[in-house]
């Protein structure tokens, strides 16, 4: 038996037989193909373009503390966010270009997505709020959404399929929240 985290995905990899080496490289491209699809899902969380600076000025600055919680995209739902209120309005584009993704080179597989708090500043603003703005916590939300859980464990099935080629049984639950981190 052998575990593993991707975003926040905790997975146990039964019945492996003997497959000693093989365990190693299945877990590492199934967390890479299970990180790439979590990043496509931030990247299209934090790419609105519905609404400029001055639309949201004229609706009242639905992200301000003052309302008590967020005033806009208040849609429920299967999508890629758990709380859909919390996609982010791309005005500059330095948000989006903050992305960033990639395994971290540790001994257990796995992959790491985040925001650049060097690119873009702003970044740690949206995601813990500020004393006028409410936190949108974008990077944790899009993990916990569930058409993002689901398009991430197709990734592993489909990775692990390929790779091993062996009827290796996957089992899913969810992980506590380990709290979303910008930065190094």
């Amino acid at each position: 038996m052998m575990r593993f985290d991707a975003g926040s995905l905790r997975t146990t990899i039964v019945n492996m037989g003997r497959l000693e080496g093989a365990e190693r490289i299945a877990a590492t491209a199934a967390v890479g193909a299970a990180g790439l699809e979590l990043h496509a899902a931030i990247k299209d969380n934090i790419s609105l373009r519905d609404h400029s600076l001055d639309d949201l000025a004229a609706m009242g600055h639905p992200y301000a503390r003052r309302h008590g919680a967020i005033q806009i995209h208040r849609t429920g739902g299967g999508g890629t966010l758990a709380n859909p209120e919390n996609r982010v309005h791309t005005q500059s584009g330095a948000l989006l270009g903050a992305l960033r993704h990639g395994p971290t080179g540790t001994t257990t597989p796995s992959y790491r997505v985040w925001l650049d708090p060097a690119a873009a500043p702003h970044a740690v603003h949206v995601v813990y709020g500020t004393k006028v703005m409410l936190p949108r916590d974008v990077l944790w939300d899009t993990a916990r959404g569930p058409a993002t859980q689901k398009r991430m464990m197709r990734s592993i099935v489909r990775v692990f399929g390929k790779v091993l080629r062996t009827q290796g049984g996957l089992r899913f639950a969810g992980a506590a929240r380990p709290g979303s981190r910008l930065g190094a």
